[in-house]
């Protein structure tokens, strides 16, 4: 999870680096979905992590399958769940 932060900083600090704006960024929404995948399998899972930053990337990317369609409806259902 510390290399996804890590990861995730680095593309943001890029990404404000850059000045032309066809220039593409690169990792920050695939980081984000990581980080909300692992806040939802760790051990103690963190839901509210999970689902923040899975929403953020679905700013990025609006029309991600993956993230809209799968790891958001599983982060709902877990929060159903009792803790």
């Amino acid at each position: 999870m510390e290399m996804e932060r890590k990861g995730l900083e680095a593309a943001r600090k890029q990404k404000q680096v850059t000045t032309d704006p066809l220039e593409p960024s690169w990792g920050e929404p695939e980081l984000l979905a990581a980080l909300a995948w692992t806040n939802l399998h760790r051990t103690t899972p963190d839901l509210n992590a999970a689902e923040q930053y899975a929403r953020s990337a679905l700013e990025t990317i609006p029309y991600w399958h993956y993230v809209r369609d799968i790891l958001i409806p599983q982060i709902q259902e877990a929060k159903k769940k009792p803790q």
